[in-house]
């Protein structure tokens, strides 16, 4: 066999280790980032993809938009570009195996692993297809495994190649010179057709892949790849049942639907896939006679309670009475364990709400943030955690799933923390110093602190932290936004007048509240033109293509165009006394200090409250379970 010549060389900062796998587009390799000192899969492109003279444009466009996604079960991107003549992906190393690999080892999966595995990738897939994207290559090999132990119940399961996504407006299935970016096992008649894809081209590949985790094999076997293209344009979807008597039946309809010919009679969502694969799991779980194993009747308890949408702790209280959104939990608590006390809590806490169900699911009673009254910077949710500070200027990290807290010093500087942000696959943490600031960059996989950046700040109250193009974006209230570029470590600075800061796909949003101005930024840090919205601007944050502006004194939310930079239709009336905002979930949130908690769509300008009880600080989406996190100041209930 032929050496690989690449091994041993360094590519765009990356010094190639070995190789992972080969796919249908490239290679894989495990390379270390000679800046940061950390292992990541390197993905090097086939030269042939540069045949299309506008692929490697839309490749490091697409990619850089696939870095923003944040959940739990996506593989983060740090790095896309163009090196050597040759294009590469940077992503985080998964230890572990692939499902692909799993297959060929085990064979068929039972039908509870299967359906868990297949849930995970749905999640990673609703997130991406929230932010317009599609992934077109869903199969086995991009669905990296963790494999399952004693403590943790079950796989981790990651989704891979979001580099190669394209936008689902007017996106087809065959490159400008022809090429086919999926895998043909996999892939929806459409893209053989050269059709616009949409989410339920991948929501067809997902019942592929449910089908062979059921099955053992790939849906369509034939001889050839031309007899498979047309099996996927002309054949009936194939049943697990028939291909392996052993499987329930009831899954037949599932992987039936979601592989339909037409778009328009697949589910319309990943999630609504994974929901009735778990509904399924749990018919299936009694046995013809009758009478359910106890390992199939715990797989359809907890099948129904994710189909429900409600954790187990939920389950938990109702021994002692419910728990809804009008009536938050009161009484005494010091943990999240399964516990008839879990869920209730005094004092100040995280409480996970359900916008589905309109229920409050768990608290995380504690002393977070900056003092009862922390800022909506103290709060962020992705990268596998919901994260937040205590009094002792310590990172805290809360698992989602299991409400574990876990607490990451920062060094020396015993100051609080100024605010906590997620970029670049990284946890950002900033904590002042007199006049002087530290920015900590924290791998969320290792909890170890990657770098730590240093820079003159001055004596200003921290109004605004982001990470994007590149850098770490800060606004203060003495008038500086200061910007560190992370590749060298410099430090631009800006004079501006600034009380909040988000930064967006377009660009740095700046709000000047006490002179009603926005100006945007670009990535380099020249300022544009000031826009002038009347009434006092406390808080901007992207509302799914639209930036949407707090003004707390009058108690109203008004949406820009980024593009015209003009306001659009009418003030959105939130509560009279709001004290933050946040987005995520395909909506935009405002809490208010009367407990109230607005859902915004930005698509209908409408906001509908619900109300959890005692002083709604901040909010923040939680990737893993598809809730809203509060920090919540002051007595609940």
């Amino acid at each position: 066999m032929a050496q690989d010549t690449r091994i041993g060389t360094t590519i765009a900062g990356y010094r190639i280790e070995r190789l992972l796998g080969r796919g249908g587009m490239g290679r894989v390799y495990l390379a270390e980032d000679t800046r940061l000192g950390r292992k990541v899969a390197l993905k090097l492109l086939d030269p042939e993809l540069a045949g299309d003279e506008q692929f490697p444009e839309r490749f490091i466009r697409e990619s850089r938009i696939a870095a923003r996604l944040e959940d739990p079960n996506i593989v983060p991107i740090y790095e896309a570009g163009e090196a050597d003549g040759l294009l590469f992906i940077a992503m985080r190393y998964v230890p572990g195996s692939d499902l692909r690999s799993l297959i060929e080892q085990e064979g068929p999966l039972e039908a509870d692993r299967a359906v868990a595995i297949v849930s995970q990738v749905a999640s990673a897939l609703d997130t991406a297809h929230a932010q317009g994207l599609v992934h077109r290559d869903v199969k086995p090999a991009n669905v990296l495994l963790v494999p399952a132990r004693v403590d943790t119940g079950g796989d981790r399961v990651y989704l891979s190649d979001f580099g190669l996504t394209r936008p689902t407006e007017g996106s087809a299935g065959m490159t400008k010179t022809g090429q086919f970016l999926g895998s043909v096992d996999y892939a929806a008649p459409e893209q053989f057709e050269g059709r616009p894809l949409d989410r339920r081209t991948d929501v067809y590949s997902l019942g592929c892949v449910l089908y062979e985790c059921l099955a053992g094999a790939p849906p369509f076997r034939r001889d050839s790849e031309a007899a498979v293209m047309y099996a996927h344009l002309r054949d009936d979807p194939p049943s697990p049942r028939a291909a392996l008597p052993e499987v329930p039946a009831v899954f037949d309809p599932v992987v039936a639907k979601a592989m339909a010919k037409r778009p328009e009679a697949r589910y319309p969502s990943a999630g609504d896939l994974a929901q009735d694969a778990r509904r399924a799991l749990a018919t299936a779980a009694v046995s013809p006679a009758g009478r359910p194993s106890r390992r199939a009747l715990l797989a359809a308890v907890a099948a129904a309670v994710i189909a429900a949408g409600i954790v187990v702790a939920l389950v938990l209280i109702s021994r002692h009475g419910t728990t809804t959104a009008g009536a938050p939990p009161t009484g005494p608590s010091t943990s999240l364990s399964p516990s008839p006390t879990a869920l209730v809590t005094i004092g100040n806490g995280i409480v996970a709400f359900d916008p589905k169900t309109g229920q409050v699911s768990t608290t995380v009673p504690g002393e977070f943030g900056h003092g009862a009254f922390a800022a909506a910077n103290f709060l962020v949710a992705g990268e596998a955690g919901v994260w937040t500070s205590d009094s002792n200027a310590n990172l805290v990290r809360i698992d989602p799933r299991t409400g574990k807290r876990q607490t990451i010093p920062l060094g020396h500087v015993q100051n609080p923390v100024d605010g906590i942000t997620i970029g670049d696959g990284s946890v950002w943490v900033l904590r002042p110093s007199g006049g002087v600031g530290y920015v900590f960059r924290i791998d969320p996989a290792t909890l170890q602190v990657l770098q730590t950046y240093r820079f003159q700040s001055g004596i200003g109250e921290q109004t605004g932290f982001g990470v994007g193009f590149g850098s770490a974006w800060m606004s203060f209230a003495n008038g500086k936004v200061i910007r560190i570029d992370i590749a060298n470590a410099k430090v631009g600075t800006m004079t501006v007048p600034s009380e909040a800061l988000s930064v967006g796909p377009d660009g740095v949003w700046i709000v000047a509240g006490l002179h009603d101005t926005i100006r945007r930024s670009d990535p380099a840090g020249a300022l544009g033109p000031p826009m002038t919205v009347q009434g006092g601007l406390d808080g901007i944050v992207d509302g799914s293509g639209w930036r949407c502006v707090l003004q707390k004194f009058s108690g109203q939310v008004v949406q820009i165009d980024p593009q015209t930079r003009k306001v659009i239709g009418n003030p959105i009336r939130v509560g009279s006394d709001p004290t933050s905002i946040s987005a995520g979930l395909a909506a935009v949130w405002v809490t208010d200090k009367s407990g109230d908690l607005w859902r915004i769509d930005p698509t209908t300008a409408t906001a509908t409250p619900v109300h959890l009880g005692g002083v709604l600080v901040a909010a923040a989406r939680d990737d893993t379970n598809k809730v809203v996190w509060e920090l919540v100041g002051g007595t609940l209930g």
